[in-house]
C-alpha cells in the first residue's frame, strides 16, 4: 500500500485508533479533491478497519440502504444488515436520526462525526462513535458514504433507561470536521 499524506486528525476522533486512522486514509486518498471516490478505496489497504465500516447507498426514492456491514458492526447490533435499508431496521426516533445525518453529509459532502447512546435488546448501555464519510463518483458527486463505527459497551443499567428496553438518546453529540 502507497503511504498516503495525511492532514491532522480532528479531535473528536483523535482518542479512537479505528476513527482516526479511517480519516487519515480518507485524507490522503482525497488527492485534493473535496473526497475521494469509490474507486479510490481498497479493502487490501485497509483490513484491519474493514470489521468497523459501512457503505450506506442513497437510492433512487431516497432511502438509504447498506451495501456492507463489517463484521464489528453485526455484532455490536445483533445481526448483520447487509442489504437492508435503515426503515427496515432501525426503530424511531432513531431511524429519522440515521436517515437526517445520512442526507447531511450527502448535501454537503462533509464529514461528520456523531455519538450516540442508547441501550441495546441485550441490556447493555452501546455508546457509538460513528466518522461518516462521503465517497464520490469521477465528476464529483457524492454516491456513498463510508462510516467507521467503534462501540463501547456498559452493562451497567444508567439514567432514564429501563432493562430490557431498546431506548435511544438522540443527537447526543454532532459535528462537522474539516
Amino acid at each position: 500500500m502507497d503511504e498516503p499524506a495525511s492532514g491532522p486528525v480532528p479531535a473528536p476522533i483523535a482518542g479512537s485508533e479505528a476513527l482516526a486512522a479511517l480519516w487519515v486514509y480518507w485524507h490522503g486518498r482525497r488527492r485534493g479533491r473535496a473526497m475521494p471516490s469509490r474507486k479510490d478505496i481498497s479493502p487490501i489497504d485497509i483490513p484491519k478497519l474493514l470489521p468497523h465500516l459501512t457503505l450506506v447507498e442513497r437510492l433512487d426514492n431516497g432511502a438509504f440502504r447498506l451495501r456492507l456491514v463489517g463484521t464489528a458492526v453485526a455484532e455490536a447490533y445483533g445481526f448483520d444488515a447487509t442489504g437492508k435499508t435503515i426503515d427496515e431496521i432501525l426503530p424511531e426516533p432513531r431511524r429519522s436520526t440515521a436517515k437526517e445525518h445520512y442526507a447531511a453529509v450527502f448535501a454537503s459532502g462533509r464529514p461528520m462525526f456523531n455519538r450516540n447512546r442508547y441501550r441495546t435488546s441485550r441490556v447493555a448501555e452501546l455508546v457509538v462513535s460513528r466518522l461518516v464519510l462521503p465517497l464520490g463518483d469521477e465528476f464529483g458527486r457524492i454516491v456513498l458514504l463510508l462510516i467507521g463505527h467503534v462501540f463501547e459497551f456498559d452493562t451497567t443499567v444508567r439514567g432514564e433507561y429501563g432493562a430490557g428496553t431498546a431506548a435511544y438518546a438522540a443527537g447526543d453529540h454532532l459535528e462537522y470536521l474539516e
